[in-house]
């Protein structure tokens, strides 16, 4: 890749954030591990030409503040970010639960199709579960959508 050659060899300092993107998912690694030293998640963030609200993050709050994750070190200072954290936490359990509610349904379709008595009893618990969260991911989208984010159907991936 040209633009990284350029990079290595000091020919290009400055990138953009489509160009810091697109080396991140070839290398296969997170941005922050490009960014910060995630292997020294203590350290400071020695990133030039941020502002001074950076100063003295560290390279795990800096992770945790570039992929907005709940429960981590980071504290956000507005309230309109902790809003925003809280939507994103919002979407991506929803995703989760989708998830297992697909999985569930397959096994389900498989334990059914298979004609063994002996699912009987497991079709019925899991049928019960994925009628929780079914429910709970009415619940998690109806949540967003007073946020004013559109999170689907229930059954929607």
């Amino acid at each position: 890749m040209a633009v990284l050659e350029n990079i290595e060899s000091g020919r290009k300092a400055d990138l953009s954030i489509s160009q810091l993107l697109n080396i991140a998912r070839g290398l296969g690694v997170p941005v922050s591990m490009l960014l910060a030293p995630i292997a020294s998640p203590e350290a400071e963030l020695d990133l030039p030409n941020l502002s001074g609200q950076f100063d003295g993050m560290t390279a795990a709050e800096f992770d945790c503040w570039l992929s907005a994750t709940p429960l981590s070190s980071y504290r956000p200072r507005l309230a309109a970010e902790r809003g925003d954290i809280d939507v994103l936490n919002s979407l991506r359990e929803l995703g989760t639960l989708r998830r297992e509610l697909e999985r569930l349904e397959v096994v389900l379709g498989v334990q059914s199709a298979s004609g063994d008595p002996d699912f009987a009893g497991s079709n019925d618990e899991v049928r019960e579960r994925i009628g929780r969260l079914t429910q709970e991911v009415g619940r998690v989208a109806e949540l967003l959508a007073s946020a004013g984010i559109s999170g689907g159907s229930v059954g929607a991936s």
